[in-house]
């Protein structure tokens, strides 16, 4: 994989990241569909379709963000898989899919909860990082009272990442 990363995040070397790539590894089935929700630089959603997804759907709301994101889809050749959308869950409405990533803030997590469990398909999983290992246990919790259960954690560093499954 080649990731030129420009404004985006995402080059692989954060923890976050690696905590991500390491569950999708785990989690990914052939033929999947896969959410990259908050894209930055794409790395996410080019791991998925290398790894053997179906199809995959990049949302941001950075414009350049997705500019960077087609640039590296098109430079790992996956980009006929890849679906870019700029935005939020809003840009999916609607929509389900077998795997979903979101690496981002918990405060930008937390109120998509709700949402990301609609949009994740039964007994399937979103796996949530950029997480600090501090709000651990309150974030877990909060997870749980959106109907996921959490079904995996990691922790590197400073940072956790976490596989919730969608039970029903």
């Amino acid at each position: 994989m080649v990731i030129d990363p420009k404004m985006a995040f995402g080059t692989g070397g954060h923890e976050s990241t690696r905590l991500c790539l390491e569950f999708l590894e785990e989690l990914l089935r052939p033929a999947d569909s896969c959410l990259d929700l908050g894209a930055g630089s794409g790395i996410l959603a080019i791991a998925a379709a290398l790894l053997g997804a179906g199809r995959v759907t990049l949302v941001d709301p950075d414009g350049q963000a997705l500019e960077n994101a087609r640039e590296n889809l098109e430079r790992n050749g996956v980009a006929a898989k890849a679906t870019v959308r700029q935005g939020s869950l809003e840009a999916v409405a609607g929509e389900r899919f077998d795997l979903i990533l979101a690496n981002i803030q918990s405060a930008v997590l937390r109120p998509l909860l709700g949402p990301l469990r609609r949009a994740v398909a039964p007994g399937r999983h979103v796996v949530l990082s950029g997480l600090l290992a501090r709000e651990r246990e309150p974030f877990c919790r909060q997870v749980e009272a959106a109907g996921l259960r959490v079904d995996r954690v990691r922790q590197q560093g400073e940072w956790f990442c976490l596989a919730a499954l969608r039970e029903d």
